[in-house]
């Protein structure tokens, strides 16, 4: 459901899975539920509840799952710096694969492909593809051959975007077309969203065949993803000459016209403005600080594709949002 941005459905899912951990007293489950719900949190603009949840689940002894929650937690650092740009983020990330590169792999296969292809994509972007592209060449074999698919759809990405730094748009683009039959099947989003605006470029400047209808669909409902996050109309993502299906949204979406469904907290802080509270006083309100509230605001009027609250509380009606 993450992978496919269905995002509210995920949290719930994963916030079942906690409450379900913590009735079994199963730590590995609660762990990984809130290791899981922290990047959600920051993609919903609460970072003061994804730090929490992140202490939460580092909080452990488990000599198994601590590996793996350090590794999750910098896979959203890097997430952070490559969407929102934030500086600190890649900093943090930064100052890790630092210290993994003078520390021994895990015994773990697994966990050491994973450290391993966050090391590429720090040097990704802090802007050295040449290191990051041979760092991966011996993690992809070896991740088909493990039939380590998730690992691999990671590592295709940032390979295809460190081929397109280094100037090769060729590769770029070969890596890219296996990247999309790869995740065409299951509908994945997110992948493509967590690695920032140069993978929008990229799919941008992919050629499809005509003839390939369902890559060409797929291709302008990423791109349509793309404009949502930015607040642009979705047809500006569809490139000419190419057709997409009339409807480029998530189907399991209630409202057809969004790419992605408002979440329950944005639903509320909607009717809130919608009711006349300031930013000041909707962080009074819902307990947050002014600059989780602009989060919110500016995630609402993306998935909405409005530019102001005069606009987003038009939409939120014509959506049957809002209570009158």
């Amino acid at each position: 459901q993450y992978e496919r941005n269905e995002l509210t459905a995920a949290e719930s899912a994963l916030r079942q899975a906690r409450e379900l951990g913590e009735f079994m007293a199963d730590g590995t489950m609660i762990r990984r539920a809130l290791f899981r719900l922290a990047p959600l949190c920051q993609l919903t603009g609460d970072a003061d509840a994804a730090q929490v949840l992140w202490q939460q689940a580092l909080a452990t002894d488990d000599t198994v799952e601590e590996p793996l929650i350090e590794l999750e937690q910098v896979r959203s650092w890097l997430m952070l710096a490559a969407v929102a740009d934030e500086r600190e983020a890649l900093a943090k990330a930064s100052h890790w694969a630092n210290r993994y590169r003078q520390g021994q792999d895990s015994t773990n296969p697994y966990i050491t492909a994973f450290a391993h292809t966050l090391v590429a994509w720090v040097d990704l972007l802090a802007g050295q593809p040449a290191q990051a592209l041979t760092r991966l060449a011996p993690l992809l074999d070896a991740a088909r051959a493990a039939g380590h698919v998730q690992q691999l759809i990671q590592m295709l990405a940032i390979q295809a975007l460190a081929h397109a730094a280094a100037g090769d748009s060729a590769a770029a683009h070969t890596r890219l077309h296996q990247l999309l039959r790869l995740t065409a099947p299951e509908g994945y989003i997110r992948v493509y969203l967590d690695m920032g605006e140069p993978m929008y470029d990229l799919l941008d400047g992919l050629r499809i065949s005509s003839t390939d209808a369902a890559l060409v669909d797929y291709k302008a409902q990423l791109l349509a993803a793309f404009a949502a996050l930015s607040g642009q109309p979705s047809s500006a993502a569809i490139p000419p000459n190419e057709t997409p299906s009339p409807t480029i949204v998530n189907r399991k979406s209630q409202i057809v016209n969004l790419v992605e469904p408002l979440s329950e907290r944005e639903v509320e802080i909607l009717q809130l403005v919608a009711d006349g509270l300031s930013n000041s006083q909707l962080a009074e309100e819902i307990i947050v600080t002014l600059g989780t509230v602009k989060k919110h605001l500016n995630n609402i009027y993306g998935k909405l594709g409005v530019a102001s609250r005069t606009q987003a509380i038009a939409r939120g009606r014509e959506l049957g949002l809002l209570n009158d």
